[in-house]
């Protein structure tokens, strides 16, 4: 067994807690027998439900806002002294489950019998928004159940009760021996307190409860009462009875029903897997998902709600990050081995014995949660491209919520995702696309419709109208009118949004700004207007604190809108303990608990203000000389505190430096994170902070700093190992302008490369000239200027290769030159090929390539060779080492994530298999790519995987599944104005028109292509429109014609043996329809050789055949016979399905006869 915590082998069931990090445990799961933490409701492992019977659901050490209420019991003692004890025992036990029935209907939870007291609690075990009304219903219930079972029974039992709300700490206490769970804290003793001073059948709740109930209940006048151990008085009220319960939020209830009810259903039907909830700030959205959630987990449905937050800084895949920890049970912000240890036991869980999922699934996990990467898969990983390193990291994550959601319904709440980082949304759409509906639902909310998520179902949650809020406020203030200004005031003050309403309602009713005449509302003061009054509601709270708090507040603000109470308490450094702060903040509903973080050995509390209004106002109070200075004191309090794990505070330190006006720290900072994403391989955020510290350094004129350097000389390499050349230039010359005469030839070698690849060879030109009179033989830069100096004769075919190649072979194989040296050999196998058509030399240097690449880490440049090396060996006829290399490259591209690689290596395979004759496996390697093409949608690749597999449907004499491959290539090329594609099709299309005989249509065809041609100049497509023209002519009789085309298409065919073998033995059976049988004989003859060279015993039996036929033509039926063995000899080496074979049968009966 393992520790969900921190990894740690556990080795008995029994186990109370780990030893490693002290996790406490409280047994096992039913479903997988993983340990259980003691404060967990669903396995951490498979995520069962653990039912109440199977393991206490109290959690452990923790704060909560709990309603507490102390009920004692009045009149058992005289009770006791008339009757027996068993008697007594027997009425108490029946008294109590007759009076307590209403604390289970309102969800309370009973925590102790005292005596004739008993304790309940509201929000301990599950949290409600109105947890203090559930309290005094349950209190008001209970004395009338006291009063009807005093009746029943004929006795005098009476009831005093206490009701006290805020935050209590929730844990064990007692001995050694014997320890029991309750609530601690000044709120129980405060609850207790009220209950002993109340009289008899009468209840007394503290101002919190009042505060939160006002509205719903009415309350006597308030009284002061002195308790134990309080030197002040302590403000308390009686309730006396429900204000109209069923209509005191009768609109807004109805509003959020009608939404609920909307969800509910959706959630049943299963008919979509997202659901956006649109809606601006304030309407009531969150409220929504918090009753949702209620519900939801109420019902036992697996739901985790994440909540997107505004900072001045952002981190890639963020909120994909929060929904992993939610689903790992861990916090986003935690320390990297608690996350990788987690991360771990819970892929060992999904994926058991399937050790390449398991493995693939963390590495690409851990570059989303920012662990520490392995550096065989950081090598592995640099030689992706962005876009494929992307593709893995969705595919990954889907493959991780598959496995997850597989046994498992599951609900995502997602709330502000307008705040939500991009990498994390399109992941999000991506999930959405693959996860069925029947294994989860995303259920979102935004302000806005501009956040590029396509939600199947959009939900408008509005604002509340005039209307509406004219009954709310009917409702609220039990009044039958609303004057129509107030009413309008109102409007404007809100904006129609239901928290603002609530709130401004409060604060008018409680500081006397309403009357009331005629049952009419009115405002008292008419001149007030809407800001005036937020402002007022905002100020008067804050009056009531001290000027230690609203310092605390001012620093939290500063920090942001959440905030980590180290850091701001490290600041402020307090004369009050951390709990008076926060239990007063907190009761004030100032600031709100929504985390713990763990680093290192230290758990981060981290709270948040309670609405954007708060935090707004606090924010605008504080002088900006205050807010520079509050700046680098976080900053410095954040160096200090959290040394250890800086990493993770790269973001916060860059806005606080930058916000004090620090540029020199923020700058440094920005390119620590860059770099840090540069090795997490998150190339787009590690360009962001690179030129994010140029521009702060340039703007105050910092362009002699180290930083400025460093930044540019990383920023100008990652552009050019990403392929932007031209940013990679822009940089590179300002480095140029600044550097001393050595470093300036280093960076005037990246930037004739640059130039190179842009094609700006004059420029090129003009720097080679210069480093080569600056770079002697012994420089450590030779190697360097020998690539270049390849790479531009591979461009341009300026100069001599000999001399490049004797300058090569002068480089020693040191570890430092392999890679440029790899580079040198690859540019010059492809300067033979292009350039001087030599294949074998091509080979010969592509080999050598391959050879010393090995010794590199470079995986991506080893495919680029070997799948090169591939391509050659097939154009020469070495179809079997072909095969091999291919294969073998296939193989690394996968690793990689090289996608489009993959495809064209599958096609390549399917093309050689097609000449072989062994169309089945041709077909498969074929079908694949186009499958995989299709999946990742890549347009181009789906062209090309559709021309070839109709050429095998032709091969086989599938003439109509030929033709609407050719089509569909063509409406795609059309589509995407890929104008090769497009070329190519018409020309495939009319060669199926040839076969069919429908010359007006093949004609038609051939003469779109033909303007193609003269614009393209492309050998291939050349090639293959003459080989067409050819088979058109022939076909058509007009052989003078064809055999003039034929010769055309055969120089284009001058560097592939297998074009060469078409071409000849189309020249063949052209000659042999004019009569010409001598040449014709010579053609097949030569055809035959070549196709001997390539081991093609598809060729061979096309070219025997049609030299048997040519013979039998001639009468030398001897030669025609003994020509046609060979061709069924060769035939039985390839396919049933090639129409060859079917041509074979038909002439051997012919031959017969």
């Amino acid at each position: 067994m393992i520790c969900f915590n921190c990894g740690n082998k556990i080795q008995s069931p029994n186990a109370e807690k780990c030893i490693f990090c002290g996790m406490k445990f409280k047994g096992v799961c039913p479903s997988c027998n993983s340990l259980l933490p003691t404060y967990i409701n669903f396995c951490p492992n498979c995520g069962e439900f653990v039912r109440q019977g199977e393991a206490n659901q109290q959690s452990a050490d923790e704060l909560k806002k709990v309603a507490v209420l102390f009920a004692d019991i009045s009149g058992f003692t005289k009770l006791s002294e008339k009757i027996s004890p068993d008697e007594v025992n027997n009425i108490i036990n029946e008294f109590f489950e007759y009076i307590l029935k209403p604390v289970y209907y309102y969800e309370g939870t009973i925590d102790k019998f005292i005596g004739d007291c008993v304790m309940i609690l509201f929000g301990a075990k599950s949290s409600h928004l109105d947890d203090p009304k559930r309290a005094v219903l349950c209190a008001l219930e209970m004395l009338k159940l006291c009063n009807e079972f005093s009746v029943q029974k004929n006795l005098k039992i009476s009831m005093s009760i206490g009701i006290n709300y805020g935050i209590v700490a929730i844990g064990k206490v007692g001995g050694y021996y014997e320890k029991d769970y309750t609530v601690i804290g000044d709120v129980v003793n405060v609850a207790q307190r009220l209950q002993a001073a109340a009289p008899e059948n009468t209840i007394y709740v503290s101002e919190s409860i009042y505060r939160e109930t006002f509205d719903l209940f009415l309350y006597s006048e308030a009284k002061e009462i002195y308790v134990k151990n309080k030197s002040n008085p302590i403000r308390c009220y009686i309730p006396l009875e429900i204000i109209n319960e069923a209509t005191t939020f009768d609109v807004i209830s109805r509003i959020q029903d009608s939404y609920l009810s909307k969800l509910f259903n959706i959630i049943a039907s299963k008919d979509t897997n997202s659901v956006l909830l649109l809606g601006p700030n304030g309407v009531g959205k969150t409220s929504l998902l918090e009753k949702l959630t209620n519900h939801l987990v109420a019902n036992n449905i697996k739901t985790y709600y994440i909540r997107c937050s505004f900072n001045n800084y952002s981190r890639p895949y963020l909120l994909i990050s929060q929904i992993i920890c939610k689903v790992l049970n861990v916090s986003v912000d935690d320390v990297q081995t608690i996350k990788q240890h987690r991360l771990i036991s819970f892929l060992d869980f999904l994926f058991k014995d399937d050790l390449e999922k398991k493995e693939t699934c963390f590495k690409f996990l851990s570059i989303i949660l920012q662990l520490d990467i392995e550096d065989d898969f950081r090598n592995l990983v640099s030689s992706m491209t962005q876009e494929d390193l992307e593709f893995e990291i969705r595919q990954n994550v889907l493959l991780f919520f598959d496995a997850f959601l597989s046994s498992n319904f599951s609900i995502f709440l997602i709330d502000d995702i307008h705040y939500a980082d991009i990498e994390s949304i399109q992941i999000l759409e991506y999930l959405k696309t693959n996860l069925y509906c029947d294994k989860v639902i995303f259920i979102i909310t935004s302000e806005n419709e501009s956040i590029h998520l396509n939600a199947e179902k959009t939900i408008y949650v509005q604002k509340l109208s005039f209307q509406e809020t004219e009954e709310f406020l009917k409702s609220f203030f039990n009044v039958n009118t609303v004057d129509e200004k107030f009413t309008q005031l109102m409007v404007d003050i809100s904006e129609g949004k239901i928290s603002y309403l609530q709130e401004v309602c409060r604060w008018l009713y409680l500081n006397h700004q309403l009357c009331i005449q005629n049952n009419k509302l009115f405002l008292q003061n008419t001149n007030i207007n809407a800001s005036e009054i937020f402002y007022k509601i905002v100020e008067h709270r804050l009056s009531q604190l001290d000027k230690e708090l609203i310092q605390f507040l001012k620093i939290a603000a500063i920090f942001g809108q959440r905030f980590n109470l180290r850091i701001v308490l490290n600041v402020l450094k307090p004369s009050k303990s951390e709990n008076d702060i926060i239990l007063t903040l907190s009761k004030s509903n100032f600031i709100k608990f929504v985390d713990i973080t763990y680093q290192s050995s230290t758990a981060d509390k981290i709270f948040e203000f309670a609405n954007n209004i708060i935090f707004e106002i606090v924010l605008r109070s504080i002088p900006k000389s205050t807010k520079i200075s509050l700046h680098l004191k976080i900053a410095k309090s954040i160096e200090k505190l959290f040394r250890e794990n800086i990493s993770y505070y790269y973001e916060p330190l860059i806005y606080h430096y930058r916000e004090a006006n620090d540029i020199i720290n923020s700058s440094k900072y920005c390119i620590l994170l860059a770099n840090y994403y540069k090795k997490q391989l998150l190339y787009k955020y590690a360009v962001k902070y690179f030129k994010i510290a140029i521009e702060m350094l340039e703007n105050y004129n910092q362009q002699k700093n180290n930083l400025y350097i460093r930044a540019l000389e990383e920023l100008s390499s990652l552009e050019k190992q990403m392929g932007n050349y031209g940013e990679a230039l822009k940089y590179l010359n300002i480095l140029d302008s600044i550097a001393d005469a050595e470093k300036s030839l280093f960076i005037k070698c990246e930037i004739c490369e640059c130039h190179i690849l842009t094609a700006d060879f004059a420029k090129a030109k003009e720097i080679l000239i210069g480093l080569e009179k600056n770079i002697d033989r012994n420089s450590t830069l030779y190697s360097k200027l020998v690539y270049l100096k390849s790479l531009f004769q591979c461009y341009t075919g300026a100069s001599d290769i000999n001399q490049i190649l004797e300058e090569a072979e002068t480089i020693i194989m040191q570890d430092n030159e392999i890679e440029n040296l790899v580079k040198i050999f690859n540019v010059v196998a492809y300067t033979f090929y292009r350039n001087y058509g030599d294949i074998n030399k091509a080979i010969n240097y592509l080999q050598k390539a391959k050879s010393a690449a090995i010794k590199t880490n470079n995986i991506g440049l080893r495919v680029k060779l070997t799948s090169n090396l591939g391509i050659l060996y097939f154009q020469t006829g070495q179809i079997n080492s072909a095969i091999q290399n291919l294969t073998l490259a296939l193989e690394e591209s996968k690793k990689i994530s090289d996608r489009h690689t993959q495809i064209h290596i599958l096609i390549n395979l399917g093309i050689i298999y097609t000449k072989k004759g062994l169309l089945k496996k041709a077909y498969e390697y074929l079908n694949q790519a186009y499958e995989n093409a299709e999946k990742w949608n890549f347009s181009y690749e789906e062209c090309a995987c559709l021309l070839n597999i109709g050429e095998i449907y032709i091969e086989k004499g599938l003439l109509i599944h030929s033709y609407e491959l050719f089509l569909a290539s063509l409406n795609i090329s059309e589509t995407k104005m890929f104008t090769a594609e497009k070329a190519l099709s018409f020309i495939n299309l009319a060669k199926v028109l040839i076969l069919m005989k429908n010359w007006q249509a093949a004609d038609e065809f051939l003469n779109k292509a033909t303007s193609f041609i003269e614009n393209l100049k492309d050998i291939d497509i050349s090639y293959e429109y003459h080989l067409t023209k050819a088979e058109f002519f022939l076909l058509s009789n007009n052989f003078l014609d064809a055999e003039r085309e034929i010769d055309i298409s055969l120089k284009f065919a001058e560097k592939n043996i297998f074009r060469q073998i078409d071409c000849i033995r189309k020249k063949g059976e052209i000659l042999s329809a004019a009569e010409k049988y001598s040449e014709a004989i010579e053609c097949f003859k030569n055809a035959i050789k070549l196709s001997e060279t390539s081991g093609s015993a598809l060729e061979l039996a096309k070219c025997y055949f049609l030299l048997a036929k040519t013979y039998l033509k001639t009468s030398q039926k001897d030669q025609a016979k003994y020509y046609f063995e060979m061709s069924e000899k060769w035939s039985k080496l390839i396919d049933d399905e090639c129409s060859i074979k079917t041509e074979i049968a038909s002439f051997k009966k012919c031959l017969i006869s």
